[in-house]
C-alpha cells in the first residue's frame, strides 16, 4: 500500500512528517510491503514503529530497521533519528507523541478496516474472561450468527483455531487476523481485552459493540503499580472503545461498576448501561436460588419482565456469573433472551478451566484450573468444598516476575480453604523458585502444617499420592497450558498429564 494513502486511510492526524527533506513527496512514491514493531523481522520495503516499553525502547533499533531496508521509521523523538537523514534520503520519518495509537491506526488501515465490518464483543476483568469469550461465542454460534473468538487460548472460528502468543495480540497481528476472520465469514468476534492492552493501545481502531466487565481483583499490580491505576486500565474499554450506541455489561456486585457507569455516563448519552449479578436486587439480569453440584449449576434468573428456570452444566457459583456476563452480552447484540437460554444446556467448559481429569468412578477426583489470582484460587477451592466428603488437597505456585504481592495471599487462601496445601512452582521464569516460594510462606499462619515441594511434577504426585475417597485434588494456577517457563525457555510440561500419570502409577499392575 502506498504510505500517503496508509497515512490517509489511518484516520489520524496525530503525526507529522520530517521537514529535512520533502517527505511528503517521498511518502507518495513509498509503498508499504508489512508494518513491525519489532526490528528484528523488519524486511524491505517495511514500516517500522518505534515503541517505547516497559522493559525495551524500540527507537534504540531505528537504525537495525534502517540498515534491513525499511522504507518508513514512526518515532515519537524525531532528534534520534536526524543523524540517520542524510545516511537513509529514499526512507520517510514520521514523528507522533504517541507511537503505539499510531501504531493500532496504521495497522487497521494496512488490513481494511476489519473491525469496521463485524460486530465485535470485547471483555474485561481480572478473572473469568476466557470462560466468558468462550460461553458467547458458543452461544451466537449456536443462535446462527458465525462468531471468532480471540483470547488467552489464541483464537478460532469454526473448525479452525489460530495459535496466539498474548491474551490480547498486538496490533498488527491483531488486525491481520481480523482480516483473516472477517474473509472467512465471521460476523462477530469475542475477543479478551487485557488491561496491558488497553493501555498499550492495542485496541486503537476498534470499535466494540458490546462490551462487559467481569469482575476486579488484585492482579498484574507488577505492571500497574495500585489497584487504582489497575481498575482504570480496565475502565479503558468503556471510555475509549465503547462504539457509539454501543451497550456496557457491568457486573453489578462489583464496587468497579458503578467508577466504570459514571465514566461511560460523564463521556456521552449515545449507549445503553445492562447490569447482572446474584446480590444486587436491581440488576438487569438476576440469578437467585442457586444450587450447585458435580453436574453444573441450577438458579432462577429474573429480568425485568421475565423468569426462566436455567440449568447450566458449568460448576461454581463464579460460573453462574460467567454464564450471567454471556446471556446479558449476547442479548445486547438483540437476540431473544428465551432463545438463548435455550442453548444454555448445551454448552462445554474452557480446557484448563475447572477441569476434571480423573476418571469417573475414580475413589477421588482431580482438577485442574488455570486460577492464578487470590480471587479465582477462593472461588475455585469453594467450589469444590461442596463436593468434598473426604479430604481438599490444592497444588500451588506462584509465577516468577509477575505481581508479588498475591503471593502470601494466594498461600493463605490455599491454608484457610484446603485440608492439604501443597506450594510449588509456577512458571517461575527468571526468578529462583525458591524466593517465590518463601514470598508466598510469608502469608502462612502455621507453615508447618502445609508442604513445599518445588518440583511441580513431584508436587503433583504427591498430593495425588496422599488423596483418598472422597478427597479433592485441584492442581491450580496453569490449566490449559502445556509448558512451564523456566528462565527463557519453554518447557513441556501440562499438568493434566502429569496428574494422569500420576493416577496411573498408583494402580497395581
Amino acid at each position: 500500500m502506498q504510505l500517503s494513502q496508509l497515512l490517509t486511510n489511518s484516520g489520524s492526524t496525530d503525526y507529522r512528517l520530517s521537514a529535512l527533506h520533502d517527505a511528503a513527496a517521498l511518502s507518495t512514491r513509498l509503498s508499504i510491503q508489512n508494518i513491525v514493531y519489532d526490528s528484528r523481522r523488519v524486511k524491505p520495503g517495511d514500516l517500522y514503529v518505534a515503541v517505547s516499553g516497559s522493559h525495551v525502547d524500540g527507537h534504540a533499533f531505528i537504525e537495525q530497521a534502517l540498515a534491513q531496508g525499511a522504507h518508513a521509521i514512526v518515532c515519537e523523538r524525531l532528534s534520534d533519528t536526524a543523524p540517520l537523514f542524510d545516511r537513509y534520503p529514499q526512507c520517510c520519518f514520521i514523528q507522533t507523541p504517541q507511537s503505539p495509537r499510531l501504531l493500532a491506526a496504521l495497522s487497521a488501515a494496512f488490513y481494511g478496516q476489519p473491525a469496521q465490518h463485524m460486530h465485535m464483543l470485547g471483555i474485561t476483568g481480572t478473572n473469568g474472561k476466557t470462560t466468558i469469550a468462550w460461553l458467547v461465542s458458543r452461544l451466537l454460534n449456536a443462535l446462527q450468527s458465525p462468531t471468532a473468538w480471540i483470547g488467552t487460548l489464541g483464537a478460532a472460528f469454526g473448525e479452525t483455531t489460530y495459535p496466539g502468543a498474548y491474551t490480547t495480540p498486538f496490533p498488527p497481528e491483531l488486525q491481520q487476523l481480523l482480516h483473516t476472520l472477517h474473509q472467512a465469514g465471521a460476523k462477530q468476534v469475542v475477543m479478551e481485552c487485557s488491561s496491558h492492552a488497553l493501555v498499550q493501545e492495542r485496541l486503537g481502531s476498534i470499535p466494540f459493540r458490546v462490551a462487559g466487565f467481569s469482575n476486579l481483583t488484585q492482579d498484574h499490580l507488577d505492571y500497574h503499580g495500585t489497584l487504582e491505576n489497575y481498575g482504570q486500565a480496565k475502565g479503558l474499554l468503556f471510555t475509549k472503545r465503547l462504539a457509539p450506541g454501543g451497550s456496557a455489561v457491568l457486573n453489578a456486585d462489583d464496587p468497579w461498576s458503578a467508577t466504570y457507569r459514571d465514566l461511560i455516563n460523564a463521556r456521552s448519552t449515545d449507549h445503553s448501561i445492562v447490569t447482572y449479578g446474584c446480590n444486587n436486587d436491581s440488576a438487569d439480569f438476576l440469578a437467585k436460588d442457586i444450587v450447585e453440584s458435580p453436574e453444573g449449576t441450577q438458579f432462577t434468573l429474573h429480568t425485568a419482565n421475565s423468569t426462566h428456570a436455567v440449568q447450566s452444566p458449568l460448576t461454581g457459583r463464579f460460573n453462574v456469573y460467567n454464564l450471567l456476563t454471556a446471556i446479558a452480552m449476547t442479548h445486547a447484540l438483540g437476540f431473544e433472551l428465551s432463545r438463548i437460554l435455550s442453548h444454555v444446556p448445551g454448552l462445554t467448559s474452557v480446557p484448563g478451566r475447572l477441569e476434571r481429569v480423573s476418571p469417573n468412578g475414580h475413589p477421588f477426583g482431580v482438577y485442574v484450573d488455570y486460577a492464578h489470582t487470590p480471587d479465582s484460587l477462593e472461588n475455585v477451592l469453594h467450589t469444590l468444598r461442596h463436593f468434598t466428603t473426604g479430604k481438599l488437597h490444592v497444588v500451588v505456585g506462584c509465577g516468577g516476575n509477575r505481581d508479588r504481592g498475591k503471593r502470601p495471599l494466594m498461600a493463605a487462601i490455599a491454608e484457610q480453604l484446603a485440608d492439604v496445601a501443597i506450594f510449588t512452582a509456577d512458571n517461575p521464569r527468571k526468578e529462583d523458585p525458591e524466593a517465590i516460594l518463601a514470598d508466598m510462606r510469608a502469608g502462612l499462619k502455621h507453615p508447618e502444617n502445609t508442604q513445599t515441594i518445588a518440583d511441580r511434577a513431584s508436587a503433583i504426585a504427591a498430593a495425588i499420592a496422599a488423596a483418598g475417597p472422597g478427597d479433592q485434588v485441584l492442581i491450580a494456577g496453569k490449566g490449559h497450558e502445556t509448558y512451564q517457563i523456566i528462565g527463557e525457555e519453554r518447557l513441556a510440561f501440562d499438568d493434566r498429564e502429569v496428574a494422569r500419570q500420576a493416577m496411573a502409577s498408583l494402580i497395581p499392575h
